[in-house]
């Protein structure tokens, strides 16, 4: 694979980025630079292209940062599966005819200029951290992102896994992201490598993300910890309720992962939420084991023909539940 002269620093550079986290976070900063493959984000099967139009050219689509030439398409043909007739108009190979693969039409060529500088921008922020690598650290912040979720109700902070930001940490939709979760938005700016590229999403080093991480661990508490948790114990029913040793083996190694990430995100969140959570954790049992003797006692009164008594009861007993145990994640019950 062909990579810019960028992306082979970025292999090799020496990674100090820390922020002043402490060793593990900054092995865990540095553990993904064996980087994967990474691919540029492709629209479908290219629907978009049109005989006529010009678009912006490279002979490789993974070597980030390299320049881009106009091309223009000159005869689509269905019958030839992934290929389009273009003719180059600019450098060595001007006037040239030729069948390519349509992954080398990157853009539009009016876009060609935004879309290298947000490749530029990218590698720049990958060369002060990135992490592609399933690590603790990796871990811990993809959770606590998912954990935000229990607060925003969509998913705007992730990790990117894959493509030009792959490792970096990105927030789609920044304003709507910063109305829901209180962020600070010139904050975020002022990061070392930030930007915020051609469609309008931000895009960081993974340095920040963890520095992300810890603010919303700071200011979510109960509900990151909660889902961790709960994801935590999923893990362990899969354990008990499976008898396939493969997937036995491949749940424990998951339950591994989690506790050291969980042991993570303890450190960055307030003993004060733990406690609080774990009594919320022992309140929903309580619950469950009230509801389940009262679910008996329904039963039985429907097999003695109380029906309109049983139905009474389980009205009530439903909206009690519902209320007590997913009031604290803001949903709605209906009745």
């Amino acid at each position: 694979m062909k990579r810019s002269p960028l992306f082979s620093q970025i292999e090799h550079a020496e990674h100090g980025h820390t922020r002043g986290i402490d060793c593990l976070i900054e092995r865990g900063v540095n553990s993904g630079l064996t980087s994967g493959r990474r691919d540029v984000r492709l629209t479908g099967e290219k629907s978009w292209l049109s005989e006529g139009k010009r678009y912006a050219y490279r002979e490789s689509r993974t070597y980030y940062g390299a320049p881009v030439t106009p091309v223009e398409v000159i005869k689509l043909e269905p019958r030839i599966k992934g290929k389009v007739r273009v003719v180059h108009l600019e450098g060595d190979y001007s006037g040239l005819k030729e069948w390519v693969p349509k992954q080398r039409l990157l853009v539009p060529w009016s876009e060609a200029d935004a879309l290298c500088a947000d490749e530029r921008r990218a590698l720049a922020a990958a060369d002060i951290s990135y992490c592609t690598e399933q690590t603790a650290l990796k871990d811990a912040v993809d959770w606590v992102f998912s954990g935000v979720c229990q607060v925003s109700r969509r998913e705007y902070v992730v990790i990117g896994w894959t493509g030009l930001y792959n490792g970096l940490l990105r927030i789609r939709d920044l304003d709507e992201a910063v109305h829901a979760l209180s962020l600070d938005r010139d904050k975020l700016l002022a990061e070392p490598g930030a930007f915020i590229d051609r469609h309008g999403e931000y895009v960081a080093p993974f340095s920040t993300a963890v520095w992300l991480a810890q603010d919303f661990c700071r200011r979510f508490p109960v509900q990151i910890l909660s889902h961790v948790r709960e994801k935590e114990e999923d893990c362990c029913q899969q354990i008990a309720q499976s008898s396939d040793t493969c997937r036995v083996r491949f749940y424990k190694e998951e339950l591994e992962l989690q506790r050291q990430a969980n042991a993570l995100i303890r450190q960055w969140c307030h003993e004060v939420a733990w406690n609080e959570v774990d009594e919320r954790i022992v309140l929903r049992d309580e619950i469950l084991y009230l509801r389940n003797l009262l679910e008996s006692a329904i039963r039985t009164m429907e097999s003695k023909r109380l029906k309109a008594e049983a139905a009474s009861l389980r009205k009530e007993l439903e909206a009690r539940t519902c209320v007590s145990l997913r009031s604290d994640r803001g949903e709605e019950c209906k009745q």
